[in-house]
């Protein structure tokens, strides 16, 4: 269980950079908008790739800390259910607003907009089989393998499926 979710904050972080998604969140802005009203400076690619990657690390250390204490023992159902809502979600929504505050350059905006789509599915996904009959369905195999891809395609290194 631990390997899966050491990779949902970061996959889930980079791809999110320029939008947020979520049933219980707020609504996000554009990046341009946010941009505009925020005004930071644009950061190179090179820059963005290094910051994005650092909060996908720092992510995964969040959640990997949170779900080792979680699971002291033999995990119940409510417990599975409970990391995916209480702790993964809530950690990734919290770093995605991290993230938005940057400005991102314009090469890599398509990119980062094809992941958001691919993790916004995701997170969905994750929100369902948490709350469904089965909540251990969620941590099988990798559920951002398309996201990490991507990630891996635009010089996210930090933001990866970790095995552990």
């Amino acid at each position: 269980m631990n390997r899966v979710l050491a990779g949902v904050a970061c996959v889930a972080l980079a791809a999110s950079a320029l939008a947020c998604g979520g049933d219980d969140a707020p609504t996000a802005q554009p990046a341009s908008s946010i941009q505009a009203a925020t005004a930071p400076p644009e950061l190179s690619s090179a820059a963005f790739r290094d910051q994005v990657s650092a909060i996908c690390e720092a992510g995964d250390a969040a959640i990997a800390a949170k779900v080792k204490e979680a699971l002291q023992g033999e995990p119940t159902a409510a417990a599975a259910t409970a990391i995916v809502l209480e702790t993964v979600i809530p950690t990734v929504e919290g770093e995605i607003a991290h993230a938005e505050a940057l400005a991102g350059p314009a090469d890599l905006e398509a990119g980062v907009r094809q992941m958001t789509a691919s993790v916004r599915v995701q997170l969905d996904h994750l929100r369902a089989v948490a709350t469904g009959p089965d909540p251990f369905a969620a941590f099988v195999g990798d559920p951002f393998a398309e996201a990490h891809a991507l990630a891996a395609q635009l010089g996210f290194t930090g933001c990866r499926y970790v095995e552990e």
